[in-house]
């Protein structure tokens, strides 16, 4: 396929991924699948979980959490990873935020999205290589960093595998513990995806629908 022709796919799925996202602008969002117990229904065990958020995050349970308020001791236990995650990872947060972006992509998740986009930006992440992952296209321009994380965290999820060169690469830029954090990044924020999809977790209000609609296949 020439380059011409490239192109003009490109454009044809980067327009037609934007005029659906202008139709869901004007659409009404939705309320989730699963909304938050009120607390006259919360169990005893429901409601440790949400004062022990509460006191951990200064907030209200809210996005997949809403939904983990079902099964107490799951969340409780999903939160000391997302802590670990969050806020001790060895990965550095460029490294961090630009490996959930390709999970957000890869699970379409608004919600995710509209956030980690904007801590990517924040922590060093170009706008054109948000731009790219948003629209499903391989970013033109990448530090080698980037890269080495980037091709991991998209063969992963594509191939359901990493090859040979990939992971010996990751390797030797990163060490052994720093791939595995980023492989278990990816999967957690794809789990956070998963139960944000099935509840229907619209982005925050007042947020616009981020990302295009794609088809089926990423590009690689």
């Amino acid at each position: 396929m020439n380059g011409v022709l490239r192109l003009a796919l490109a454009a044809m799925v980067v327009g037609g991924g934007v005029s659906a996202v202008a139709q869901q602008q004007d659409a009404p969002r939705p309320a989730a699948r699963i909304a938050a117990i009120p607390v006259e229904k919360q169990t005893p065990e429901q409601k440790k979980a949400i004062a022990d958020y509460i006191a951990d995050r200064k907030a209200p349970p809210m996005g997949p959490y809403s939904a983990w308020t079902r099964s107490p001791e799951m969340m409780a236990r999903i939160r000391e990873l997302s802590d670990y995650i969050r806020f001790k990872s060895t990965l550095p947060m460029k490294l961090k935020e630009l490996a959930v972006l390709t999970a957000a992509r890869n699970w379409s998740i608004q919600y995710e999205w509209a956030g980690n986009s904007k801590v990517a930006a924040d922590n060093g992440v170009n706008a054109e290589i948000i731009k790219s992952i948003s629209e499903g296209r391989r970013p033109m321009t990448m530090d080698e960093d980037e890269e080495i994380i980037y091709n991991l965290c998209m063969e992963l999820q594509q191939n359901k595998s990493v090859s040979d060169v990939t992971y010996d690469r990751a390797v030797k830029k990163f060490g052994e513990q720093m791939v595995i954090e980023t492989v278990t990044t990816i999967g957690y924020y794809s789990m956070v995806g998963m139960v944000l999809n099935v509840s229907k977790t619209p982005a925050p209000t007042g947020e616009p629908y981020p990302l295009p609609v794609l088809p089926a296949t990423f590009a690689k």
